[in-house]
């Protein structure tokens, strides 16, 4: 395993935890280099994360571990990782809303333009599957996508690139659009309004340029 992906590991490990988003040891950060993954371990929170409390799983073998027994979901992980060629890193949360919107097990619309800036398209609610049997549930849902709410369980955000600022902003962002979404079906019941989706033109462009141009300084 390189030491600048082990190293990018824990300060994400470390961003994760200053969110405060999590309760005791829940949720879980892997990152994926070549063959190799390096995965928080079970039973530890983020901030315990290490050089020395860690794990180190081969996608191509079963048996293969450095470090520390790793968490529950790991197979899943991989079964990801093994599917979608393009992820290189995954986070699974347990925060308040995230949790809470996968219990009333619905789907997230692009109500504004915070969402469509950060995931582009609707966030969906896979079906509850137990993970302690079958993972997240079929892989047929993961397919296509980055952000998913997991029916009466949590989260789960995939990423194409290693970048801890990245992963800890959305993270937030996930959370808060759950949030955000939670609020909106209280008060818009509250105050007899719907608000419209944002249109698939307005959507990519939105996205698009969060992507490419967001942040990036003149010269």
């Amino acid at each position: 395993m390189i030491e600048s992906t082990v190293q990018n590991f824990i300060e994400c490990c470390m961003g994760l935890s200053r969110l405060d988003l999590e309760i005791g040891s829940s949720g879980n950060l892997s990152i994926r280099d070549g063959n190799e993954i390096i995965i928080k371990p079970t039973g530890i929170g983020f901030s315990q994360v290490s050089k020395n409390k860690l794990s180190v799983l081969n996608l191509d073998d079963e048996s293969y571990l450095v470090g520390m027994k790793p968490s529950s979901d790991a197979d899943y992980h991989k079964k990801i990782y093994l599917e979608r060629q393009d992820i290189r890193a995954i986070l699974h949360t347990h925060s308040h809303y995230v949790v809470l919107l996968s219990m009333l097990g619905l789907n997230i619309p692009v109500l504004n333009t915070m969402h469509a800036d950060y995931f582009g398209a609707s966030i969906k609610c896979v079906p509850f599957s137990n993970h302690r049997k079958t993972g997240f549930g079929d892989i047929e849902y993961f397919k296509n996508g980055e952000a998913f709410l997991l029916s009466k369980h949590g989260g789960l955000i995939l990423f194409t690139e290693i970048d801890v600022q990245k992963i800890t902003n959305t993270l937030s962002a996930f959370a808060e659009i759950c949030r955000l979404y939670y609020d909106y079906l209280l008060y818009s019941k509250l105050f007899n309004v719907k608000t419209e989706t944002l249109l698939e033109e307005d959507l990519a462009l939105i996205h698009e340029y969060y992507k490419k141009d967001y942040g990036i300084k003149s010269k």
